[in-house]
């Protein structure tokens, strides 16, 4: 009989999203943005002892180690240690005095977990499109949906990077005034 799972070590970076915790409020697994959408990692004992304080948004990197079941393709992973990440920009003329024109870049996190949707988190989720889409910044914000941003009293909820700014209780008539605070568009 063969094995049926394959260990290997891993690698991921990208934006820290939520802990999850045990019943008894310990963590016991991360979720963060990446490239590929929003991942879910497991901790080991020891970064459940001594779990780090990140917030919402800080750029980190996961290594551990990976299980592929080779039955059914599944991957589960368990993170080893935590390391922020952090960003130097190069510099260039253009960092140094930017033109008028340019857009910021970010993302805005939108939960779609149970509450959230319930309360019209995909509707903030299409308004959000269709408002950056009017007003020619789809390419420059993107919009992603999120598993549970940990605020289920005030949903629905989102979270605008760069500047992560929580924002609860939305409606879609919020949302253009938040994009224009946040992206820098005339009113």
């Amino acid at each position: 009989m063969g094995r049926s799972k394959t260990k290997t070590g891993f690698r991921l970076e990208g934006q820290f999203l939520s802990v999850k915790r045990s019943d008894n409020g310990k963590p016991k697994g991360i979720q963060l943005t990446t490239s590929d959408g929003t991942e879910s990692v497991k901790l080991s004992k020891s970064l459940r002892r001594e779990f780090p304080v990140l917030n919402v948004g800080d750029r980190i990197a996961i290594v551990g180690r990976e299980k592929r079941n080779a039955k059914t393709g599944k991957i589960e992973r368990k993170a080893k240690q935590i390391l922020t990440v952090t960003v130097t920009p190069s510099v260039s003329p253009t960092a140094i005095a930017p033109s008028s024109t340019e857009r910021p870049t970010g993302k805005i996190l939108v939960c779609q977990k149970s509450k959230c949707r319930k309360r019209g988190g995909q509707d903030i989720y299409r308004t959000l499109e269709r408002t950056l889409e009017e007003h020619g910044l789809a390419d420059s914000v993107q919009v992603c949906a999120t598993g549970c941003l940990k605020r289920c009293k005030a949903a629905p909820n989102a979270v605008v990077l760069p500047d992560k700014a929580r924002y609860g209780k939305l409606s879609p008539e919020d949302v253009p005034a938040c994009v224009r605070k946040h992206f820098a568009i005339a009113s």
